[in-house]
């Protein structure tokens, strides 16, 4: 249990320093180029109040209210049930540390502050953060697509001290 806070808590400080050197590097700046024609930085000026693509523009409240309730409950899952896998475990603690720093952000902020930018291809800009969500998730669908098709997600545990769960847990990652 230890160690999933300790990864979560490292997580969100990598996603929260990004976002802090993009702010320092790129106000006022427009946009800079780091590998060229494919990878830049721009900050979103007001920052984003959305969702990805553009989606629920302006819902930060409902935005913020429902990131809540969905990391609330991976963050239950995390540190009270044991998983059957360590891939979904990783899945899933990255899906809450991406969560967790664009929360931060609505909270703070009253937007997620955005600054990559592919420049290859037409795509929404994105942070850190949104990066652990996407990767959490592909994991995720791997994890459907190689798994047995009947294996648990979670296993049962046995009556075991408080202790024996911790390690058990952290012996998962």
């Amino acid at each position: 249990m230890v160690l999933t806070a300790v990864i979560i808590l490292i997580l969100v400080a990598l996603d929260r320093a990004a976002k802090i050197v993009a702010e320092g590097l790129l106000v006022g700046k427009g946009a800079v180029e780091f590998i060229p024609n494919i990878l830049g930085f721009r900050l979103l000026e007001n920052g984003n109040t959305g969702a990805a693509f553009g989606l629920f523009s302006g819902g930060t409240v409902v935005l913020s209210v429902v990131t809540f309730i969905v990391v609330a409950l991976l963050l239950y899952v995390l540190f009270f049930k044991k998983f059957s896998s360590k891939l979904l475990r990783a899945a899933v603690i990255l899906i809450t540390a991406g969560g967790i720093g664009n929360l931060y952000d609505r909270i703070v902020y009253g937007a997620v502050t955005d600054f990559l930018e592919f420049r290859f291809m037409s795509f929404p800009i994105f942070n850190v953060a949104d990066c652990f969500v996407t990767i959490g998730c592909g994991l995720m669908l791997l994890y459907i697509l190689i798994s047995p098709k009947n294996e648990p997600v979670f296993v049962k545990e046995t009556e075991a001290t408080d202790t024996d769960k911790e390690k058990n847990n952290d012996e998962q990652l």
